[in-house]
């Protein structure tokens, strides 16, 4: 049986009121997510602001491929 490395607890996109360089309030849709590293039992709480490659890796993935709850999923982190 394969072993995934994470597994994705939650997702929430959020809506956050951006002001942009004429002072007018737009919408940025930020992620966040809280993975479970399944090998060191570690809860990581990711939002889309990181700053952190591998992180950053994580939600992109969780992103692209429109993981939900409960999906699990191999990722190279350095």
């Amino acid at each position: 049986m394969k072993k995934f490395n994470y597994k994705v607890l939650e997702v929430n996109h959020v809506i956050e009121p951006i002001k942009d360089k004429f002072n007018c309030t737009n919408q940025s849709w930020t992620k966040n997510c809280i993975v479970k590293n399944q090998f060191t039992g570690e809860i990581i709480k990711i939002d889309s602001n990181t700053n952190n490659i591998n992180l950053k890796k994580i939600i992109d993935f969780i992103d692209n491929n429109d993981s939900i709850v409960g999906d699990e999923f191999n990722i190279k982190t350095t």
